[in-house]
């Protein structure tokens, strides 16, 4: 078919004329799929992995005043054993206190301490809640009967049940590293102190501690079967009394 050149030559501007249909940049390719549900954000939880004591690992363990206070109610304080006190043949006052012993994680090592030295996990030192600052104690583990003498320098720990936490060093030879934590037996005696200002802390926290445990023990003993004003050969009970 013959076609006049002035109809081609307007076919042609015709076509130069047309929009040009551009494909977005984002357009899939056919046969694809494309799902709209947005991306989840990945998990930020940290679990701990091997042994069953692994969850308290000794960052987690200590400081411990952060991870203790997440699960206290507002305000709520740690529960501490009460600290006893026990008398050598010589009538020298020791103080005792027993609970749980946990130990300090790497992570601490370097930081600053409550008495203002850095903490050294290769050096025997502990953080107790009840001993004064510098108090030197012995630590016994009442699992295996292994001994080590400490040096408080520090403040914790911030869990029910803890009594002291320990470095590095002191947890080895007490060979509590693999369990984590141990049932510890702390003495303190105010002659075995470094200095006289220590032994003058360690005296007075002794007397007062000797002073709440005889205010205790008369309530704590007073027979249940006896009463002011009964007789002789008959016991004070319930039963036949006059309230």
């Amino acid at each position: 078919m013959h076609i006049p050149r002035t109809l081609f030559v307007a076919l042609c501007a015709l076509t130069l004329t047309l929009p040009v249909i551009a494909t977005p940049a984002h357009a899939q390719p056919s046969g694809t799929t494309h799902s709209l549900k947005p991306a989840e954000p990945k998990s930020h939880s940290t679990f701990h992995r091997g042994k069953p004591h692994a969850a308290k690992s000794a960052a987690a363990r200590h400081h411990s005043a952060k991870s203790a206070k997440v699960v206290k109610a507002k305000g709520e304080k740690a529960k501490v054993p009460p600290v006893a006190v026990e008398r050598t043949e010589n009538g020298e006052p020791v103080i005792v206190h027993e609970g749980e012993a946990s130990f300090y994680g790497s992570d601490f090592h370097g930081k600053k301490t409550a008495s203002g030295t850095p903490f050294d996990q290769n050096k025997p030192t502990a953080a107790s809640r009840e001993l004064p600052l510098g108090t030197k104690a012995t630590v016994t583990n009442q699992e295996n009967g292994k001994k080590v003498e400490v040096i408080v320098n520090d403040r914790g720990p911030y869990v029910d049940g803890r009594v002291i936490d320990l470095s590095k060093n002191a947890a080895k030879k007490l060979d509590m590293i693999d369990d984590g934590v141990a049932p510890v037996r702390v003495e303190a005696k105010p002659s075995e102190q470094p200095t006289e200002a220590v032994k003058e802390k360690v005296e007075a926290k002794a007397e007062k501690a000797d002073k709440t445990q005889t205010a205790e023990k008369p309530a704590a003993e007073k027979p249940a079967n006896t009463q002011a004003g009964a007789s002789g050969d008959q016991p004070a009970t319930g039963s036949g009394s006059s309230e």
